[in-house]
């Protein structure tokens, strides 16, 4: 009789998808879905970069957009017989603007140190480095030294102004990526109340006349 061929297995085909875009901080899903297999199915899915995925097993894991770049992810699919194939798909994630807390307006004196201790911000990327500057509406401009971690930080600046008046101050956090957010306040300064004036023993007389009478 006829000796039947041993059946050839025929090897999956990964799709890893598109490419993706994502924003730092925020999570995007991946689709392997659209992977084959001609003779058969598709037992396994193993995805790179897991550090940043929630599941590399799954078919549409979430990655999760760290810091701004440009990476590339690979997709390796095992078919029911033992074959493998793999497929690579690029992300790109996006750069995000700091936020900066709202700052109130305040008072002040001319010639007193005003500080302003409440400077606050959160960067979605975490990796991001920051610089904030302080025009202070009077010609002068400041970069105080910051605090930071993780993306977030504060920083205190400090400026004493030589002339009354309404000034209207502009505080700006920017990242390292070009990403900036500014908010503004208004500092009412005036001078400072006069000195009372003190009165001598010598204006003092106990009978109302002019002193030497």
């Amino acid at each position: 009789p006829p000796v039947e061929a041993a059946a050839v297995n025929i090897p999956p085909v990964a799709d890893a998808g598109k490419k993706y875009k994502v924003d730092e901080g925020a999570k995007v899903k991946l689709d392997g879905t659209a992977s084959i297999d001609p003779d058969g199915e598709i037992v396994a899915y193993e995805w790179t970069r897991k550090k940043r995925l929630n599941d590399p097993t799954k078919a549409r894991p979430r990655f999760e957009g760290i810091d701004d770049d440009k990476v590339q992810i690979e997709l390796t699919v095992t078919d029911d017989d033992g074959a493998e194939h793999t497929a690579s798909a690029s992300i790109r994630i996006l750069n995000v603007d700091p936020s900066l807390e709202a700052l109130p307006d305040r008072d002040a004196v001319t010639g007193v140190r005003l500080v302003v201790d409440d400077i606050r911000f959160t960067d979605a990327g975490v990796k991001d480095t920051h610089t904030v500057s302080v025009d202070w509406g009077d010609g002068t401009k400041t970069r105080p030294e910051i605090s930071e971690e993780k993306g977030s930080g504060s920083a205190i600046a400090a400026h004493a102004y030589a002339d009354p008046g309404e000034f209207t101050v502009v505080v700006t956090v920017a990242d390292d990526d070009g990403g900036k957010t500014a908010r503004k306040f208004v500092v009412s300064v005036k001078r400072p109340d006069p000195a009372p004036i003190t009165r001598s023993a010598a204006d003092d007389s106990t009978d109302g006349s002019p002193p030497g009478q």
